[in-house]
């Protein structure tokens, strides 16, 4: 009963989830293929449509993300700005391992930092992410870490893999 009478007030200040398309808009890219060239007739090259992604606006441009993945980049984001966590991260990282034991840990982990900055732990995992994030017109970035102590020899070995 109170909730019904406060549910006014708030109101202004709840945000609005407005239904958004997960539909990727398509834009066509002007061909520039050899057939293309100056003076080599008027040939064009067919190519496939281009997603366009617009930056500028934010509906627009976290269109692709789910729900629960700009939930877990807002935590993520606050985390990182806790002085208190980043001043000892190292000690809680161990702690919360001892006591979470290091299966428990790695999923908490995998739901929180490492799935947000990492998008998997080899080629095949990474591939469904790769699809959808292309299909919306966002390109991928690959960077081989290694978090391990390594040879020169054995890490250029391995990035080559």
């Amino acid at each position: 009963m109170a909730l019904r009478r406060l549910l006014p007030a708030l109101r202004p200040y709840i945000p609005r989830f407005v239904p958004l398309s997960t539909a990727p808009a398509v834009r066509e890219q002007p061909a520039a293929g050899p057939g293309a060239l100056p003076g080599r007739g008027s040939a064009k090259a067919v190519r496939p449509p281009v997603p366009a992604v617009d930056f500028g606006n934010a509906q627009e441009a976290y269109r692709s993300r789910r729900t629960w993945e700009l939930a877990r980049s807002l935590l993520v984001l606050h985390l990182c700005a806790w002085p208190a966590l980043l001043a000892r991260h190292e000690q809680l990282l161990y702690v919360s391992r001892k006591l979470l034991g290091q299966r428990l840990f790695n999923k908490l982990m995998k739901m929180t930092f490492y799935g947000h900055f990492v998008a998997g732990e080899d080629q095949e995992s990474i591939q469904p992410l790769l699809r959808h994030n292309r299909a919306f017109g966002v390109s991928a970035i690959l960077d081989y870490g290694v978090e391990e102590d390594l040879s020169p020899e054995e890490a250029e070995h391995k990035e080559t893999e």
